[in-house]
Formats: structure tokens, C-alpha cells, sequence
């Protein structure tokens, strides 16, 4: 590798985006309600919910909800059609694939940083492949990860049949650090391909060289 500036830096942002993504998923503040909104709503993530004794207007059972819990628990069974709509659902998928495909590409660049991927020096084809392979998956889990920001925004703030007075809530802090990973895995993704680039440049002038000096006469005394 001519230079491992530009592999430190995309290991650096691969690694800040995973921190902020794991953490921007696993907290329940990507949406909360203002202090004096009344509406019993408090905060929510993607996988965990807050009330104040809220009870949802068409929940046949009338339950008064008061805490935090998860999405999927069974508290919150009766009105899960309603707290996790699909646009929500789809939201979470987006980011659990970002996260589980940024987790990949660490691995695979502490794999590289150890020397771990030494086996492929014997196969330069390979080696160049799984660069391009691992700037892919980072480019997509940005891309994952900002489809999920965009779609969780635009449809907190406009479905008026989710949670009552959209206007009184603001995405907070979960979401802001999802976004901050977006923006790192693809600065990483664009660094690593970069790096792949050369790799394929130094690849081809090493293979250039070992041919024009195979072809050269030799000479006789």
C-alpha cells in the first residue's frame, strides 16, 4: 500500500459511523415531545416508546400507558398497528441494515489494520475485489442510513394519524447521530474506494514492470 493516510482515515469515519449508529438505535430519542405539549406523549426510538398515562383514542382495551417500553413488548400490543405504522417499520429496517452492514466493514478494515488480509497478497485479483466490495457496503449503509433519516422526517412530521399534534414534537438527538453515520459511512465508503483505486493503479504498474523487464534480451558475455 503506497500510503495508509487515506485507509486510516476511512477506518476512522467507518468507526465513527458505526458508534453513532449503534447508538442511534439502540436510544429512545429520536422523536420527543415538548415540555408542555400535553399529550401524553414523551419520547420515542426506534425500538422503545415513552407515555405519560396516554391512552390511544381507538384502543378497544383503553389501556393507559405510563413509562417506557419496547415496541415490540407485549404492553404496547394493542396499539402497535398504530405506533409502528409501515413507513416506521420500514425506518427500522433501514437502519438495522445500515448498522449490521457497517458492523461488516469495521471488521473487515481491523482485519486489514492487523494484517489479517496478508492471505490475498498471493492473489492481487482478490485483493482488489474485496476493496471494491467492502467501499460498496459502505457506500450503502450511508445510503441506507440517510434514506431512513429522510423517511423518518418527512413522515413524523406529516402523518397527522400518528401521534397526535405533530407539531409539537421534535426529533432529537437518536436521530441527529443516524444522520452524523450516513454522512461518515459514505465519506469512509469514498476513501476506501479510493484507496482500492490505487491499489488497482500500483497493481497494474508492478505487473507493467515485471513484464518489460521479463522481455528485455538478456545479455551475453
Amino acid at each position: 500500500m503506497a500510503s495508509r493516510v487515506v485507509f486510516y482515515c476511512g477506518l476512522a469515519f467507518s468507526a465513527i459511523g458505526l458508534i453513532t449508529i449503534g447508538i442511534g438505535v439502540a436510544t429512545p430519542n429520536w422523536l420527543e415531545a415538548e415540555a408542555k405539549a400535553g399529550t401524553g406523549f414523551d419520547k420515542l426510538g426506534l425500538w422503545e416508546a415513552c407515555f405519560t398515562r396516554f391512552t390511544y383514542r381507538y384502543d378497544s382495551t383503553a389501556t393507559i400507558f405510563d413509562g417506557c417500553w419496547g415496541i415490540l413488548s407485549r404492553t404496547y400490543s394493542s396499539i402497535r398497528y398504530w405506533l409502528a405504522p409501515a413507513w416506521f417499520v420500514n425506518v427500522q429496517v433501514l437502519a438495522t441494515l445500515s448498522m449490521l452492514g457497517q458492523v461488516a466493514v469495521v471488521i473487515c478494515l481491523v482485519m486489514i489494520f492487523v494484517g489479517c488480509w496478508s492471505c490475498f497478497s498471493n492473489r492481487p485479483d482478490i485483493e482488489v475485489i474485496s476493496w471494491f466490495v467492502i467501499s460498496t457496503v459502505e457506500l450503502l449503509t450511508g445510503i441506507l442510513a440517510g434514506s431512513g433519516c429522510i423517511m423518518f422526517a418527512t413522515n413524523s412530521s406529516s402523518d397527522h394519524q400518528w401521534l397526535e399534534k405533530p407539531y409539537t414534537n421534535y426529533r432529537s438527538w437518536s436521530f441527529g447521530l443516524v444522520c452524523v453515520s450516513s454522512v461518515a459511512a459514505l465519506i469512509a465508503g469514498g476513501l476506501i474506494f479510493i484507496e482500492a483505486v490505487r491499489i488497482r493503479i500500483r497493481q497494474k504498474k508492478s505487473k507493467t514492470l515485471r513484464r518489460g523487464y521479463e522481455m528485455r534480451p538478456s545479455r551475453r558475455y
